[in-house]
C-alpha cells in the first residue's frame, strides 16, 4: 500500500547522548530532548525500584532487549510507510509488524513526516517524533509507537507521559510549522495479544501541563 505523502522540511539536529541525558544542538540553542525533561520531572522512583527487584545486570539485559525491539519495529513502520523494502529482521520483529500493519492500512491517510527532529525554543527542548500523520483524512495526529510486555492501564503514570511526550511534539510542530494538531495518538505493540492498543486523545487537554513542566526543566535542568 502506497500512502500519500506531504513531507515537510526536515532540520538537521545534531544529537549528542551521554549516561545522565540526551541534548540537541538546534539553531535556537542546545536543548535537553524532551524524553530526558519528562524523566527528569516525574523521577525515576518506579525504574529503580524495578531494577533493584529483577537485579542490576538482567535489568540491562532486558532494557537492551527492549531497545533493540523498539528500534527495529519503528524501522519496519518507517519504512512500510515510506514504500520502502525493509532489510532482513528477525521473525519476532516482524510478527509485531504483522500486528500493526492493519491500522496503518486503515487509518493513515497521509503523512508529514517520519523520525521528524524539531526543537522549541519556547519550550527549550528537542527531540524526534515517530509519526506526523494525517487520520482517516480527518485530522492531524502525532502517532507515538510503543512496545510494551502488557496493557498500559489508562490512568498510569507511564501513558501520562507518553501523552505529554506527544502533546510536547504538537506545540513544536505549531511553533516550528504554524500547524494546529488536534489529537494525538499511542500505539502500544505487544507480542501476546493479537492487536496493537490504541489510545487517542486531545492535546488541548495536556498542553498546560506540558508548559508547566518545561517551565521547571528551564528552572532545574542545565543542558
Amino acid at each position: 500500500m502506497i500512502i500519500e505523502q506531504e513531507l515537510l522540511p526536515r532540520e538537521t539536529l545534531k544529537q549528542i547522548t551521554t549516561k545522565k541525558r540526551r541534548v540537541y544542538d538546534t539553531p535556537g540553542g542546545t536543548f535537553p530532548s524532551v524524553t530526558t525533561v519528562i524523566g527528569a520531572y516525574y523521577g525515576t522512583e518506579a525504574l529503580d525500584k524495578w531494577r533493584e527487584r529483577v537485579g542490576h545486570e538482567e535489568a540491562e539485559n532486558i532494557s537492551f532487549r527492549a531497545r533493540q525491539q523498539g528500534n527495529a519495529v519503528h524501522k519496519l513502520i518507517e519504512d512500510y510507510l515510506m514504500n520502502v523494502k525493509s532489510e532482513t529482521v528477525l521473525p519476532t520483529y516482524k510478527h509485531l509488524f504483522v500486528k500493526i500493519k492493519p491500522f496503518l492500512d486503515n487509518n493513515i491517510s497521509k503523512i508529514y513526516g517520519i523520525e521528524l527532529p524539531v526543537y522549541s525554543t519556547e519550550l527549550g527542548a528537542a527531540g524526534t517524533i515517530d509519526l506526523f500523520a494525517e487520520y482517516r483524512s480527518r485530522w492531524k495526529t502525532i502517532t507515538d509507537f510503543k512496545t510494551a510486555r502488557k496493557k498500559i492501564e489508562t490512568d498510569s503514570e507511564k501513558l501520562l507521559k507518553y501523552k505529554i511526550q506527544a502533546t510536547t511534539y504538537a506545540l513544536m510542530i505549531k511553533e516550528r510549522y504554524g500547524i494546529d494538531i488536534p489529537y494525538g495518538l499511542i500505539v502500544v505493540l505487544i507480542p501476546e495479544e493479537i492487536e496493537p492498543q490504541i489510545i487517542i486523545f486531545k492535546i488541548k487537554e495536556y498542553e498546560h501541563k506540558v508548559r508547566d513542566i518545561f517551565k521547571w526543566a528551564k528552572e532545574h535542568l542545565v543542558s
